[in-house]
């Protein structure tokens, strides 16, 4: 909902006028959107294609846009590069005659969280109150208990072509008896994949300004626990962290539409890994009945993040 208005504020900020929906995705979808039109030229000699688009976008126009010693001219580059690529696969999702194609490519976006939307049409939002496109997590647990995990890239760099993550989420809540609280954890898996090699290769448009970094990735992984829960613990490679403290070197627990939320920030050094494991605990007024069925959503990456759910007991 909050990143639809302010795609609707910027849009009316430039004189564009009102708009009756937003519609997000990301280049992973528009890759699958290619699957459907077929190849399409975007200028500089360069075909995208199902099976190119995102190294391209992501990762080659940074290297292709790199040789030029001022910064306004690549970003100038980029931005026409990328203005190029979403007008001419925006021609072909139109012109397209494989609407069968089309059709599987924005279900698989949808269903991946990497197409979202949201309209001013009351009855089409009803329509979608019950999928993940509109973005909100549910707003109670009756009909699904959900958590979710996400990213947030705070550093100014594109490391994140070389982020891969997985994630575990359990549930206690069909294995408890009489007062004992229901659980419901997310262990969530961070890998940086890059190689020294490949690092020392990188224009600093990729690598970012923060030498300390030296090729390792600094990400806050975030994660809302089902409504009305409470934070049980929270550890970083199989360790307890300490009581929320100082921002910097320890975790930070806010509120959001009656979900706990955990922030942890992580460094992930070159083919590194780390695993954040955060527990959620059913309130006294949380019988284990009342909870829906236990699932986990999370933030789409470049490549597919696998993600296993354990529900002991449970039909």
């Amino acid at each position: 909902d909050e990143t639809a208005q302010l795609a609707r504020q910027f849009w009316a900020l430039h004189n564009k006028g009102k708009v009756d929906g937003v519609v997000m995705l990301d280049p992973v979808a528009l890759s699958y959107l290619l699957a459907a039109t077929g190849p399409v030229p975007v200028g500089d000699g360069i075909t995208l294609t199902s099976d190119n688009a995102v190294k391209e976008l992501l990762n080659e126009v940074y290297f292709r846009y790199a040789n030029d010693d001022d910064i306004n001219v690549q970003a100038a580059q980029q931005k026409a590069f990328f203005g190029e690529s979403t007008a001419a696969i925006f021609s072909a999702v139109t012109h397209t005659d494989n609407m069968t194609g089309l059709v599987k490519a924005i279900s698989k976006a949808a269903g991946e969280g990497r197409l979202m939307f949201q309209s001013d049409n009351k009855d089409q939002m009803a329509l979608l109150a019950d999928t993940r496109i509109i973005g909100p997590l549910p707003e109670d647990n009756t009909k699904k208990t959900v958590i979710g995990v996400f990213f947030e890239y705070n550093l100014a760099a594109k490391m994140d072509y070389y982020f891969d993550s997985s994630v575990t989420g359990t549930t206690t809540q069909c294995t408890v008896t009489g007062n004992t609280p229901a659980t419901f954890t997310a262990a969530t898996t961070v890998k940086n994949t890059i190689t020294e090699d490949v690092w020392k290769k990188l224009p600093w448009y990729i690598s970012g300004t923060n030498l300390w970094q030296k090729g390792g990735i600094y990400r806050d992984v975030v994660v809302y626990g089902p409504a009305g829960t409470k934070v049980k613990t929270v550890k970083v490679d199989g360790l307890i962290k300490n009581v929320p403290g100082r921002w910097d070197d320890d975790y930070r627990v806010s509120k959001n539409r009656d979900r706990p939320v955990v922030q942890v920030p992580i460094f992930v050094d070159m083919q590194k890994s780390a695993t954040v494991t955060v527990t959620f605990e059913a309130t006294a007024k949380q019988p284990a009945s009342s909870f829906g069925p236990f699932e986990v959503n999370v933030t789409p990456t470049v490549r597919n993040t696998p993600v296993t759910v354990e529900r002991p007991g449970c039909q």
